[in-house]
């Protein structure tokens, strides 16, 4: 790889003025190369966090940061008292669930009471009507009274229905009252007192944010795990450089804890989404070789290679202006030149001028 270059030109002399000093130069032909700097952190492959299935104290705690864990393996055992507590409370719902099912049960005998008198009222009603109906075809009462009679024989009839209905519809909600009292009781006694936590995948601990004793809410975090060798760097891209990053361009790499150190990356993912905090775009960086410091969170710098020119022609950059134009010697107007990238130090022309061009600018 061609690292990146540094140019500094200053061909020609100062010509001197009566009022302003002139300095010339001619445009250079170098090999460079184009690269965005970025700045991250080193990021464990498959990272994800272990978090408490329920709330309780921790009883156990059963790793270390830097520890490698199998799939499966218990790492943490939580006190589960509200499980404890639940199963108390539907068993005892369970105990009056079925005691309303029970043919004494105080509401079922309270509405067989009230079907009872309903029948007696109806059996009544009905003598009465009966009565009434033999009088009026006598002409013994009025028609008024005999009406009377039968509308009170309705009613009653009704009343009867309706307590008949309510019984009913009472043995039927104390019925599914009980099925559901029952479906919880299970549930609650599958429950364990004592919840384990186990790693989802084999990994290396990295981070370990509780202890024993520690008091828990379920989906909080115990600690976070990611693989135990595939480490890689994450950085952030400023959004006016990220069209020029591709995946496939490589990198090269510091970490903040040994400068002089350098490492061979290539960007391997772009992700698609603006970090919203850190007001970038997040590029993933694969390592081409092995990392001799894997601690996970690690500050780091990176030069991402974007661009390579063999043989391209440099101007410093003081020589073009802002509007993209350069002063050739000689000329009254200045020439417009074609541009491909531009440094705080110089610019790489593409059309315009050539190396014999001498170039011109007033010093201020």
């Amino acid at each position: 790889m061609k690292t990146p270059i540094i140019i500094s030109v200053l061909v020609g002399a100062l010509l001197l003025g009566c009022q302003q000093q002139i300095e010339e130069t001619q445009p250079i032909r170098k090999d460079i190369t184009e690269t965005v700097f970025a700045s991250g952190e080193l990021a464990a492959e498959g990272t994800y966090q272990l978090t408490a299935q329920t709330d309780g104290y921790l009883l156990a705690v059963n790793f270390e940061e830097g520890d490698i864990v199998a799939e499966g393996a218990v790492l943490a055992v939580i006190k589960n008292e509200t499980s404890r507590l639940n199963t108390q409370s539907s068993r005892e719902l369970l105990s009056i669930a079925e005691q309303n099912t029970r043919r004494n049960a105080p509401a079922l005998s309270q509405a067989r009471t009230a079907i009872d008198i309903a029948r007696q009222k109806l059996a009544q009603d009905s003598l009465q009507a009966q009565r009434f109906e033999k009088l009026w075809r006598q002409n013994s009462v009025a028609r008024v009274d005999y009406e009377n009679a039968r509308l009170a024989y309705r009613n009653s009839k009704s009343s009867l229905e309706s307590a008949i209905e309510t019984y009913n519809k009472l043995q039927v909600d104390a019925e599914q009252q009980l099925i559901n009292s029952r479906n919880t009781y299970a549930l609650s006694a599958s429950s364990r007192e004592e919840v384990e936590t186990r790693a989802v995948v084999e990994g290396k601990i990295y981070a370990k944010y509780k202890e024993v004793g520690d008091y828990v809410r379920r989906g909080e975090v115990i600690a976070s795990i990611g693989h135990a060798r595939n480490v890689y760097a994450r950085v952030n891209v400023d959004e006016s450089a990220i069209s020029k990053v591709k995946v496939g361009q490589m990198a090269v790499v510091q970490l903040n804890t040994n400068p002089d150190v350098t490492y061979t990356a290539e960007v391997s993912r772009i992700y698609p989404a603006f970090d919203e905090v850190e007001q970038s775009f997040s590029c993933k960086l694969t390592f081409r070789e092995s990392l001799d410091f894997q601690v996970v969170g690690t500050q780091l710098q990176t030069n991402i290679v974007v661009d390579e020119v063999d043989n391209a022609l440099l101007i410093p950059r003081q020589f073009l202006d802002y509007n993209g134009y350069v002063q050739v010697k000689g000329a009254k107007e200045k020439t417009r030149v074609e541009t491909r990238t531009i440094s705080n130090e110089w610019v790489h022309v593409v059309d315009g001028i050539d190396e014999q061009t001498v170039l011109t600018v007033a010093l201020d």
